[in-house]
């Protein structure tokens, strides 16, 4: 059974995501960068089918956003 966040809680992970993407200038990582934090996310015990289970978010979206972190700061 996947324990993903609460609809509530993923809302709120996504608004400030965004909102921090926004206030950053809108900013993507490098090629590299991201794919070295795919890389990571992919190993972790923590992704269920390309979503993270602790924020619920896709990571393929979220790891490409500069300013956005790992929920458990892997990245």
């Amino acid at each position: 059974m996947n324990d993903f966040p609460s609809w509530s809680k993923m809302i709120k992970n996504l608004a400030q995501d965004i909102l921090n993407h926004i206030f950053s200038g809108c900013k993507q990582t490098s090629l590299e960068e991201y794919k070295k934090r795919l890389e990571i996310c992919n190993k972790c015990e923590f992704l269920i089918k390309g979503r993270c289970e602790k924020c619920g978010c896709w990571i393929n979206l979220k790891a490409r956003m500069k300013s956005v972190k790992c929920p458990i700061n892997k990245w």
